[in-house]
């Protein structure tokens, strides 16, 4: 009796050691993984390795002032945005975005969307964005008439002109964005990267 008492207690200490062994590791693997994602990967792209979040069909990267959602990766969008002109943009506590109101409804809808999206990253980061518009229409009621020419040194313009071209121009302190549809998309990822020094 008292050699079976014995092996009992032995078995019992030994499962009750393994348990708390897998009661620790557990713990312990909670602690560490908590913050890594799982959706998150390496990208490299001009000799830098960065490392992306994904969420859904949008990528993410995640900076001091918080987390920045893209469309496209930066090897998606074949346009590009000079460093004069990304520095107008960065350096200016303002900025005029304009387009023709009367444009098709469907490049609307991507300007808008854009509008609203940089204004918001913008504006975290105490940048304020005024829209406007490039001629007296009916559409848009409110919005100031604005274009090129008001543009300055202090305040540039950034004009979205549907296009079967596709192309960023700066002329002197105006950034005219050509392009239709999800173009304007790309501009604005190309915009954000820019401004956040991805690329």
């Amino acid at each position: 009796m008292k050699r079976e008492t014995k092996s009992e207690k032995r078995k019992q200490a030994i499962i009750s050691v393994i348990i708390v062994l897998i009661l620790v590791l557990s713990v312990l693997g909670i602690m560490v993984n908590r913050d890594s994602d799982l959706n998150s990967f390496k990208y490299s792209y001009n000799n830098k390795s960065i490392e992306f979040g994904k969420i859904s069909n949008r990528y993410y990267l995640d900076f001091e002032s918080g987390r920045v959602f893209f469309y496209n990766l930066p090897d998606q969008i074949q346009v590009n945005l000079s460093s004069d002109a990304a520095n107008r943009i960065k350096n200016s506590q303002m900025i005029y975005v304009t387009f023709d109101p009367d444009e098709s409804s469907q490049n609307l809808l991507y300007i808008d969307l854009v509008r609203l999206e940089i204004g918001e990253e913008f504006y975290k980061n105490n940048i304020y964005l005024i829209g406007g518009k490039t001629s007296n229409s009916s559409n848009y009621p409110g919005f100031p008439i604005l274009d090129c020419e008001n543009a300055t040194a202090y305040i540039p313009v950034i004009k979205f002109i549907g296009s079967n071209t596709t192309e960023i121009v700066l002329e002197d302190n105006c950034i005219i964005m050509r392009g239709r549809n999800l173009d304007f998309i790309k501009y604005r990822d190309l915009i954000l990267y820019k401004f956040y020094g991805v690329y």
